[in-house]
Formats: structure tokens, C-alpha cells, sequence
């Protein structure tokens, strides 16, 4: 066996016990805290998260795009008939009729806004407080 390949072979199995105790180290820590701000801390100390201003979409993908995929998904056109089959007759038990959707109230949407107590912001870049300004809240008030 060659320098290169030994080289490799070493590698990856230094590679392979790396991750395996980074895995048990954070199924560990992780396993253990009290709270979700404790849980997020965790993982941001860890590098697993990324800091503020951070979105993880890369720059040339356009959000415009990403959001027309997924609003565009569904499409009656687009459904295989034999996966639809599979899911409706492989049901698991207890979930009863499945999810369905229902009309929702203007109050109902004001006081799911109102509740929201997190400072995060999406990948448009908006928090709460920039969704309640007065210039888009009060549409709904």
C-alpha cells in the first residue's frame, strides 16, 4: 500500500470517530437542556447554527424563485396517481382523517401575531415587529 492511500485510509477513519463524538457529545448536551434558549445556544456554540444576518440561502439563489417552487407545489397536474394511492390506504393509526384546512378569522390571524414572541427573522429578512408596523397591522385592526 502506497503513502497516499494509507494516508486516506487513516483519514477517514480519524474522520469516522471525529463525528461519532460530536454526535454523542451533542445528543449528550442537547439531551440535557432545560429550555429552547438553552437548546439554541447549545447548537450555536457549536457551530451548528449560524449568527444573526446569517440566512444560509445562497447568494445566487433567487428567495423569488424559492418561494414560487414551493407555493407552486401541489399542482393537481403534478400528482402521481400510485404514490397518492399508497399514502391514502398506508395510514398510521390514530391520525384519523388526516390534516385539513378551515377558513381562519381576522381575529384569529391578529391574535396568532400577538402571540409570537420570538425576535427571529425568515429569509425575507422581516421580524414580527416589522409585520405589525402600522402600515401592515392595521390592515388587519
Amino acid at each position: 500500500m502506497n503513502d497516499w492511500v494509507a494516508y486516506k485510509s487513516i483519514r477517514n477513519v480519524l474522520n469516522r470517530e471525529v463525528w461519532k463524538a460530536k454526535k454523542s457529545y451533542f445528543a449528550d448536551r442537547l439531551s440535557n437542556c432545560k429550555d429552547p434558549k438553552e437548546f439554541w445556544r447549545t447548537l450555536k456554540q457549536g457551530g451548528v447554527t449560524c449568527g444573526k444576518g446569517n440566512n444560509n440561502i445562497p447568494p445566487d439563489d433567487d428567495i423569488n424563485e424559492l418561494n414560487k417552487y414551493f407555493a407552486d407545489m401541489g399542482q393537481a397536474k403534478d400528482i402521481d396517481e400510485n404514490e397518492l394511492e399508497y399514502f391514502r390506504t398506508h395510514r398510521m393509526d390514530g391520525i384519523g382523517e388526516g390534516m385539513r384546512f378551515r377558513m381562519v378569522t381576522e381575529e384569529e390571524v391578529k391574535n396568532a401575531m400577538n402571540g409570537v414572541k420570538s425576535r427571529a427573522v425568515g429569509t425575507d429578512q422581516l421580524s414580527i415587529d416589522m409585520i405589525k408596523t402600522k402600515e401592515i397591522f392595521q390592515l388587519l385592526n
